[in-house]
C-alpha cells in the first residue's frame, strides 16, 4: 500500500497495483472514494511491433509522394495520457466515465512524479469477466445505448475489458479509448508527411481501423465491404461523400476524431458486432488460416493515386469470403441473434431505429 500526491486533489491513499504494463494501474482512495490512477509503466514498448490480443500503440508515417505506410517514431506514452484525458472529458459524461486530474502524480509530495490520470473508480465486472451467456444476454439490450455512446464520441478500442458493467447490470462505462495522434508536416517540394500514433486492440478492429470515421453517412456506404473502399479512398486523400461521389483534398484518413455525431464510426459498430459473435458463438468473425492481422496494416495509399494503392490483398481476400452465420457455428442460437450479429458485421445497420427492430427480438430470444 502507499500513496500519491495529486495536484489540485490532494492525496491519494491506500494505494495498490492492479495492472502493470505499456500503462500501469492503481486503485486507491481520495476522501474515501475510490479512484484509479494510469501511469506510463516499464513495459512501455519501445518498438513499432505490436500484439494481436492486446491494446498496443502503433505509429505510422504516411506522405503524398513516396513515404506511405512507413513505420514512424513512436508518440510519448504521457503524450498519449493527456490526449486520452481530452477524448474522455469530451464525451461530456455520455460514457458515465470521467478524467478528475490529468498531471503530475508523486509518491512524495515535492518530487517532480510522472504525468498521470485520476480517474473515478468504477465497481462491477468489465464485460469480458462475464460468462458468455451473461454476454449474450446482456449485448443485445445494451445495443440502442451503446450506439448512442458510440455516436456520441468515437472510441476506437471497443472489446471486453473496457465495458465495465454496473453491479446491477443496468447501466454501463466505457473506458480506455483510443488514443489517435496526428501529426502534418508540409514540405515546400509539396509532400506531406502525416505521423498517426494511435492505440487500439487490433482482434476487434481487423478491416477498418480505429482512426477511420468517414464524412459518409452508414446508408451512404452500407455495407462493410463499400466502408473498406471507402476507407481506401480516404488514404490517397479522397473521401467518399455519398454513393458514387468523391472529393479531393488533403488526405484525412486518420483526421482527429470529431464528437457528438448522431450515429457511430463504422469501425466501432463493426467491433459491436465482433464482440456479439464471439458471445453467440465462442469464435471469431474474421479470423482464419488466410485472415490473422489487420487487413489495414501495411496498406499503402499515395494521395491522388487511388488505383496503385498496395497491400490490401489479405483484406480484400476476407472480404469476398462470406461470414460464417452464428446458427451454422452453435445449434442454440436464434435466428433472431444470428439477423442482429450479421446485420452488424456487415455494417447493414444504417439508424438507430432498424438496430432497434433487430435488437429487441434478438433480446428476447436470449432469454427463452
Amino acid at each position: 500500500m502507499g500513496e500519491f500526491h495529486v495536484d489540485g486533489l490532494g492525496v491519494v491513499r491506500h494505494c495498490e497495483q492492479v495492472r502493470a504494463g505499456a500503462f500501469d494501474l492503481y486503485r486507491g482512495e481520495l476522501e474515501g472514494v475510490a479512484v484509479a490512477i494510469k501511469v506510463k509503466g516499464l513495459g512501455f514498448p519501445k518498438d513499432n511491433a505490436y500484439v494481436a490480443e492486446h491494446s498496443v500503440v502503433f505509429s505510422r508515417l504516411y506522405s503524398a509522394i513516396g513515404y506511405a505506410g512507413r513505420f514512424a517514431e513512436r508518440a510519448p506514452g504521457e503524450e498519449l495520457l493527456a490526449h486520452e484525458a481530452e477524448r474522455i472529458r469530451a464525451t461530456a459524461g455520455t460514457w458515465n466515465h470521467d478524467v478528475l486530474a490529468a498531471g503530475p502524480v508523486r509518491s512524495r509530495e515535492g518530487e517532480p512524479g510522472v504525468f498521470g490520470l485520476v480517474m473515478p473508480w468504477h465497481p462491477g465486472p468489465t464485460l469480458a469477466e462475464l460468462s458468455r451467456r451473461e454476454q449474450r444476454q446482456l449485448l443485445p439490450r445494451m445495443m440502442i445505448s451503446l450506439w448512442k455512446s458510440l455516436a456520441a464520441a468515437a472510441h476506437g478500442d471497443l472489446h471486453g475489458s473496457n465495458i465495465i458493467l454496473a453491479p446491477e447490470r443496468d447501466r454501463f462505462v466505457l473506458i480506455d479509448p483510443a488514443v489517435f495522434l496526428v501529426e502534418h508536416d508540409l514540405h515546400a517540394s509539396g509532400d506531406s508527411h502525416s505521423r498517426c500514433s494511435f492505440t487500439t486492440r487490433p482482434r476487434y478492429y481487423p478491416l477498418l481501423p480505429p482512426y477511420y470515421l468517414p464524412r459518409a453517412r452508414l446508408r451512404d456506404a452500407p455495407s462493410l465491404t463499400s466502408q473498406f473502399e471507402a476507407f481506401r479512398w480516404a488514404l490517397s486523400g479522397c473521401q467518399l461523400v455519398a454513393p458514387g461521389c468523391t472529393t479531393g483534398g488533403a488526405t484525412r484518413g486518420f483526421a482527429e476524431q470529431p464528437v457528438a455525431r448522431d450515429e457511430p464510426g463504422p469501425a466501432d459498430l463493426l467491433a459491436a458486432g465482433i464482440l456479439y459473435y464471439e458471445a453467440l458463438t465462442g469464435e471469431h468473425p474474421f479470423h482464419d488460416e488466410e485472415f490473422t492481422e489487420p487487413g489495414w496494416l501495411g496498406g499503402v495509399c499515395l494521395e491522388g493515386f487511388r488505383g496503385s494503392d498496395t497491400g490490401f490483398d489479405a483484406a480484400l481476400y476476407r472480404l469476398a469470403r462470406p461470414v460464417v452465420r452464428p446458427t451454422a457455428r452453435a445449434s442454440d442460437v436464434h435466428p433472431d441473434e444470428s439477423a442482429l450479429a450479421m446485420a452488424l458485421l456487415e455494417l447493414r445497420v444504417l439508424d438507430v431505429d432498424t438496430l432497434a427492430a433487430l435488437a429487441y427480438p434478438a433480446a428476447a430470444a436470449a432469454l427463452r
